[in-house]
């Protein structure tokens, strides 16, 4: 989110934006990601359409500052977020999500793949941005045979799934867990001992 929300302040600034005056920058250029980000189906599609459109203004939304001021985004609203796809926006080596969920699912032995691919779970802020799951299925299916069926799970409160699942954990009384005088005391091995010699 971090990255993606510097990079819309870039933007911003290259189109003469500069949203600095009260030092709610992050907050408001945060705030302009969550209220009229989306993530393009088809990025060069869109972007096409904000190019070589001559009425591109109508496809502009407008934000108000809490100063008052109003200001116009176009392009910045899909693009700021195309880094997640492809990383090299940013600088990042890297391959994008849709690589990268690919790979690890790639990792994992033949028999369990088509399930892992029927159960990818979204969670963090960015998850909840509109288009995310119909972009990453569409990149996906370009990565697996068409045998594979691609299913993409987007829970509604996603974006506190971490956190959810760290609580239930927190709760149950049958966790192994494991002190810091302990893992002081044994180092990293106690994790092996604990969790997979019980």
């Amino acid at each position: 989110g971090y990255d993606l929300t510097q990079y819309l302040m870039k933007l911003l600034q290259q189109r003469g934006y500069f949203i600095n005056k009260c030092n709610f920058d992050w907050e408001i250029n945060s705030k302009i990601k969550q209220k009229l980000g989306y993530i393009a189906l088809d990025y060069k599609q869109e972007l096409e359409k904000f190019t070589c459109n001559s009425s591109s203004s109508s496809l502009e939304d407008n934000y108000e500052l809490p100063d008052g001021q109003i200001i116009k985004i176009g392009s910045e609203r899909f693009n700021s977020f195309e880094p997640l796809f492809q990383p090299s926006l940013l600088g990042i080596q890297t391959g994008g999500i849709h690589e990268i969920i690919n790979n690890s699912i790639m990792k994992n032995d033949v028999d369990v793949r088509k399930d892992l691919y029927r159960n990818i779970i979204l969670s963090g802020g960015n998850s909840m941005i509109t288009g995310i799951t119909d972009r990453l299925k569409k990149e996906l299916t370009t990565l697996v045979p068409s045998t594979i069926n691609i299913k993409i799970i987007a829970d509604r409160d996603r974006r506190y799934a971490a956190w959810i699942g760290g609580s239930i954990l927190a709760s149950l009384s049958s966790t192994n867990w494991i002190s810091k005088e302990e893992y002081d005391e044994s180092g990293a091995f106690i994790i092996h001992r604990k969790t997979i010699d019980c």
